[in-house]
């Protein structure tokens, strides 16, 4: 939502922004749904500027999600926002073009910049679409972040994905965990845990677990935007971002399906 205001304030958005707001039955979905909700409902002025117009949940695993894209083109949005497994993101965003929908920015939460995408819906049908990511190659500036990007690309020939970037983090920390506390131990491994903090892969550049986040990892959400000759690029925040954010222009007859 952070990119969505950045992009309004730039005057690329109207002043009020119309928002369809789609997720996934399911926990993440829900609270994927509350975050959203909570951000433009914090404080006045974001009421006043955004408006949830659409606000639906989807069941998982379907075949098609005409009805539910059907319920977005009336809505006439300027901002398509959903939270969707791989395999229903696919089958929307085929659907959503076929439909011949368009909005200033559409974003499917994680979903969008993967290869997979590109090659099932080819890559035009992925242009512009707007995803998060808790790590890209694009930001691994750091000498851990290089040494394990390119210890990959050796051992596997391609670059890792955010997952793969995060579990190996995981890793990482368990182990030295294990080292500070000079134990297998639980209990133990778990205080250790409390009080690291390391040099880190992930974006911002270093890593711990705060008792005052819950004992949560905190990092820096990056957003990429697929590009229209099929190259992915970090556009949020502006210290990784290694191109310019965009909005969609987008045809008349088009735009939010309407207008």
């Amino acid at each position: 939502m952070r990119f969505v205001e950045e992009q309004q304030k730039a005057g690329k958005l109207p002043a009020k922004v119309r928002i369809a707001l789609l997720w996934e039955d399911t926990a993440h979905g829900r609270d994927y749904r509350d975050s959203v909700l909570e951000y433009v409902r914090k404080t006045p002025a974001r009421q006043a500027a955004y408006e949830i117009a659409l606000n639906e949940g989807f069941a998982l695993d379907q075949k098609s999600y005409r009805k539910l894209l059907d319920n977005v083109k009336a809505g006439n949005v300027d901002v398509f926002l959903a939270d969707a497994h791989q395999a229903d993101f696919i089958v929307m965003q085929r659907e959503y073009r076929s439909l011949g929908l368009c909005h200033a920015i559409a974003s499917y939460g994680a979903r969008g910049s993967e290869k997979k995408a590109a090659q099932e819906i080819g890559p035009h049908g992925v242009a512009g679409l707007v995803s998060g990511a808790w790590w890209t190659p694009l930001v691994a500036s750091s000498a851990e972040g290089q040494t394990f990007l390119n210890a990959f690309r050796v051992r596997y020939n391609r670059d890792p994905e955010a997952y793969e970037a995060v579990g190996y983090e995981a890793a990482r920390a368990l182990f030295a965990a294990i080292e500070k506390a000079g134990s297998v131990e639980p209990g133990a491994v778990r205080a250790a845990l409390a009080s690291l903090e390391m040099p880190s892969i992930l974006p911002g550049g270093k890593l711990s677990f705060p008792e005052a986040k819950g004992y949560q990892a905190q990092g820096t959400f990056v957003l990429l935007q697929n590009q229209p000759d099929g190259s992915v690029a970090s556009v949020y925040p502006r210290a990784v971002a290694t191109r310019e954010g965009t909005v969609r222009s987008c045809p008349a007859g088009e735009a939010a399906g309407q207008h």
